[in-house]
């Protein structure tokens, strides 16, 4: 009996000040179950989108780029070379030289010398060439030309598979399923 009369002793705002702990207390334990269960749908979240980018990571765009257009091309192609040429002929030569020649007693008296023969050539010549051949052309460009591009051979791949090592490793540290 006494015990009763110990329990009813106590005032109301005590038994309202245990209930509101005791409400607080179950509150505190839902929240935590909710956040863990919020934990492992994150996890599964991070790791699904681990599993997309992982994906992306391994496509590619695959198109053919029509090309229908004209090329102008104006400007000049210098060209310097030497060449060697070669002169081979036979020049005749049919003349008569006169040579004015002193003699000491009679003065200067002019010899004249016929010359009939033929000269051998036979040479190698080296032509230098400095030249600018101008050019001015229009060039018509028709073709298909097929484009494959693999995301995981470029840097948007490399960056792909860091973003997806990242997903990963957040999903086992939040506890989902580990590599």
């Amino acid at each position: 009996m006494e015990s009763r009369q110990f329990i009813s002793r106590r005032p109301a705002d005590y038994w309202v000040l245990w209930s509101v702990t005791i409400g607080l207390v179950l509150l505190n334990a839902a929240l935590i179950v909710v956040l863990l269960s919020v934990r492992a749908q994150v996890a599964l979240a991070t790791d699904e989108a681990a599993q997309v980018v992982g994906e992306l990571k391994s496509s590619s765009i695959s198109t053919t780029i029509d090309v229908d257009d004209e090329v102008a091309i104006d400007g000049s192609v210098p060209i310097e070379t030497t060449i060697e040429g070669p002169i081979e002929a036979s020049i005749p030569v049919n003349t008569t030289v006169s040579i004015p020649i002193e003699f000491p007693i009679v003065g200067v008296r002019t010899v004249r010398i016929p010359i009939q023969t033929t000269i051998p050539v036979d040479l190698r010549v080296d032509v230098p060439i400095d030249y600018d051949v101008p050019i001015k052309i229009t060039v018509p460009i028709k073709l298909k030309v097929p484009v494959y591009v693999g995301f995981g051979d470029t840097e948007f791949g490399q960056a792909l598979g860091e973003v997806q090592s990242f997903l990963r490793d957040l999903s086992v540290r939040l506890g989902g399923a580990s590599e």
